[in-house]
């Protein structure tokens, strides 16, 4: 892809203009159309983790694939951040760590190192929800991606909860209490969003103490963010369009 490009310059009382023509690199256009489409791929890799993850058992080949889903998850939320310089390197050098860390249950299923690896992913995801709420707040009108990213952030608030059961369960084993069929391993992605839809099918239940307090969190939390985000969106489109003729 080309570029034109008018430079001019003085030579004595003469103004002489030409066009140059510039390459666009390959490379270039590449990125920016990531760029362009990040919450759209963010959504994409969230919807094939929920989709995938409760097809999933516990053995190596698919712990494999679930790592998988859940780093291709965290490179495109990771690229969805907008901060300043300082704090992004940081941020985006967490992922990493992250993400690394994310392949050390397939090697061993120690429950405090899988803790700990479900905490490092919680807190990531916080972060990413937070600065996508952030992005919609500051935004001057509703446009197509933004609609998007708070859907994104929606699924990755889900996707915290299920973390959060896994922790929960893996400390105190039997807070969670699944019925006889259901893989503890991969269907907490399906409880935490029954939770935060407030359904309530009963099919699993919060046993314990912990776990019965972090679903009345969730439920609020989804509660809350639908009622937020909506409000925002809804207010931003009000705002954007007064003054403009009908038809």
């Amino acid at each position: 892809m080309t570029a034109m490009k008018k430079i001019g310059f003085e030579s004595g009382m003469d103004t002489i203009e030409y066009t140059a023509v510039t390459a666009k690199s390959p490379h270039r256009s590449f990125v920016h159309l990531l760029r362009e489409n990040r919450f759209l791929i963010l959504l994409i890799f969230l919807l094939l983790l929920i989709v995938i993850a409760p097809h999933l058992s516990g053995e190596t080949g698919d712990s494999i694939v679930q790592a998988t889903l859940v780093s291709l998850v965290l490179l495109s939320a990771s690229y969805c951040l907008q901060f300043r310089r300082r704090g992004m390197l940081t941020t985006r050098w967490f992922g990493v760590f992250t993400l690394l860390s994310g392949w050390i249950p397939i090697f061993s299923v120690l429950p405090l190192l899988v803790a700990a690896v479900n905490a490092f992913r919680i807190v990531f995801f916080l972060i990413v929800t937070g600065a996508l709420i952030y992005q919609v707040a500051r935004s001057a009108r509703v446009t197509l991606p933004l609609i998007i990213g708070a859907i994104d952030g929606y699924l990755m608030l889900g996707i915290v909860g299920a973390g959060a059961f896994a922790i929960v369960e893996g400390l105190i084993p039997g807070s969670v209490r699944f019925p006889a069929g259901m893989a503890p391993t991969t269907d907490f992605v399906y409880f935490a969003f029954i939770t935060m839809l407030t359904i309530g099918y009963g099919d699993v239940l919060p046993a314990g103490t912990t776990a019965q307090t972090l679903a009345v969190f969730l439920g609020v939390a989804g509660q809350l963010y639908i009622a937020i985000l909506v409000s925002m969106l809804v207010g931003k489109f009000l705002a954007s369009n007064q003054g403009r003729p009908a038809g």
